[in-house]
């Protein structure tokens, strides 16, 4: 969660917020168990829908090349 610390980020209507995503970004290193590998990306609305970010299989495998 974007902002985790402080509740979370709200954004407004047509606001934007950009950031930077590494390799390490799409691996939760879970103690004393397997480790989770994200597969997708999205993005959760204020009324709790879900929306996937559009090729972003395509990206995680990319950054793992």
């Amino acid at each position: 969660m974007l902002e985790s610390g402080k509740g979370g980020l709200r954004l407004g209507e047509h606001e934007r917020h950009e950031f930077s995503l590494k390799k390490d970004d799409t691996v939760a290193f879970i103690p004393d168990g397997d480790d989770i590998f994200y597969k997708e990306w999205w993005v959760e609305d204020s009324l709790g829908t879900r929306h996937k970010v559009p090729k972003s299989t395509e990206y995680i495998r990319d950054l793992w090349k």
